[in-house]
């Protein structure tokens, strides 16, 4: 069994993505249980619930800055970010490979209680 726990954020260029899914796909070939979970603060990273003033946003990997106003672009980042995890979870099932969403701000016993009730069905 092989657990990967991850925010799913891949650099845009799209080759890193490509290689982590053809990974994934060599996994499920070699009959490697493999489960995804995604970590993320859904208030924060999908929703972009952040207050109702400016904030100077940093990439992490670039030290690029951005200053915006959050609820100005809010709708469009949720739909955005829940085409990306439309597209993850899509891709995780075409492979074979299980996919679990779990929110930071949940306990953790809540966050994975469907891992679980659906580890307890498979065994």
């Amino acid at each position: 069994m092989i657990v990967i726990l991850s925010d799913f954020l891949f650099l845009p260029d799209g080759e890193q993505e490509s290689q982590f899914w053809d990974t994934l796909s060599y996994l499920h070939f070699l009959k490697c249980e493999v489960l995804l979970l995604h970590i993320t603060d859904h208030s924060q990273e999908r929703f972009l619930e952040l207050g109702d003033q400016p904030i100077k946003f940093i990439d992490l990997e670039t030290q690029l800055d951005v200053k915006l106003h959050p609820s100005e672009y809010a709708n469009i980042f949720k739909e955005s970010e829940l085409k990306r995890i439309a597209n993850l979870k899509d891709k995780a099932n075409s492979l074979g490979v299980r996919y679990y969403d779990c929110d930071v701000s949940e306990d953790l016993e809540n966050a994975l209680q469907y891992f679980y009730m659906e580890r307890q069905r498979l065994t």
